[in-house]
Formats: C-alpha cells, sequence, structure tokens
C-alpha cells in the first residue's frame, strides 16, 4: 500500500482543472461491517487487531483527497464529517467513510484497555500523520488514557512537531480538554 506521505502534489494542483470526492470501494457496506463487528462476541478484539491497516487505510484516503486539495495538514475531511472523535451527537449524519475512524476509535480503545505498549505504539504513529484528524484522535487518546502520565500528557500539548497550531479549529476542544485535566493534577 503506498502511504499517504508519499504523495507529494503541488496544493490545488488538480482543484484547479475539476470538481472530484472521493469515495471508498465498498463504502456503503462499511456500516454493516461496524455492526457487525458489534455484535460479535469478540468483535472489539477483532477490530483491534486491524488497527494498523485502519491507520494507514485511513492516511492513504487522506492522501487521495490532498491529490484533488481536499486535505492537508491544516484540515481534512475529519474535521467536517465527524467532528469528534467520541460516539455520540457531535457526529451529525458522518459520510460512510468516516466510519473508519469508528471503528479505529474503537479498536484503539479496546486496545487501550489491555496492551500499554500497543496503545503507545498506536498514539505516537497518529502522532506523525500529518492529518488534523490523526492528530486530533492521538491527543483525544492521550487524554483518555491512563498509560500517559501528567508530564507526558503536558509534553504532548507542548510538541510542536508535526502538530498543527495547537489553537486551530481541529484541535480546540482536545486542546482545551487536555489543559483542564492538566490542570486539575496540578499540586
Amino acid at each position: 500500500m503506498v502511504e499517504a506521505e508519499q504523495w507529494n502534489v503541488p496544493e490545488d494542483h488538480f482543484s484547479r482543472v475539476a470538481e472530484a470526492e472521493v469515495d471508498l470501494v465498498g463504502g456503503d457496506n462499511l456500516r454493516m461491517v461496524l455492526e457487525d463487528f458489534n455484535r460479535h462476541p469478540n468483535g472489539n478484539a477483532r477490530i483491534a487487531e486491524l488497527a494498523d491497516d485502519l491507520t494507514s487505510l485511513l492516511m492513504a484516503a487522506f492522501g487521495l483527497w490532498a491529490i484533488v486539495g481536499k486535505a492537508d495538514f491544516r484540515c481534512d475531511p475529519g474535521q467536517y464529517h465527524l467532528p469528534s472523535t467520541m460516539l455520540f451527537g457531535r457526529n451529525f449524519r458522518p459520510q460512510h467513510w468516516a466510519i473508519l475512524i469508528d471503528l479505529l476509535w474503537q479498536g484503539w480503545t479496546y486496545i487501550d484497555g489491555h496492551s500499554y505498549g500497543t496503545s503507545r505504539r498506536l498514539v505516537e504513529r497518529w502522532l506523525t500523520i500529518n492529518y488534523p484528524t490523526f492528530q486530533r484522535m492521538a491527543l483525544e487518546a492521550i487524554v483518555q488514557s491512563t498509560h500517559w502520565d501528567v508530564n507526558e500528557k503536558l509534553e504532548a500539548l507542548l510538541k510542536d512537531a508535526p502538530l498543527q497550531p495547537l489553537w486551530s479549529m481541529p484541535l480546540q476542544k482536545v486542546v482545551l480538554d487536555l489543559i483542564v485535566l492538566l490542570w486539575a493534577s496540578l499540586d
């Protein structure tokens, strides 16, 4: 699989010529896949086994959006179609591809509850991917997980690369959540 970072296309190159959308093959079936996993007794464990592949697939989808001028380090479709990685009301009728984020978050949640090292490795991978959705997921994971101590959470908040500016729209809520969490733990 070609990694999204390998696609260095001049910004807006294709968007000047044609309007394009990215649609995953079988995308309409992704919701059924998620429902099938959720019905299976070991569904979360199976999703967790796919976390690296789901990360690569979502990164490749964002790479395609980058080619058509709809994703870069400042914004990606995830912030509009799925403003929260949490599965609740802030996500209003997400596009079918956004189910990948649901699957990935569900897999990470399972991993975080079962494997300290695997959870940290996955989140550290997300931090290296230069799309806001991955950076937001990584920060939300760090906020929610007990596998990062206060100093590490503060370090994640203050780390300047590859995170986009902390007060950019895609990251504002999770940055504030992390600040509140850190504030509460100060002596």
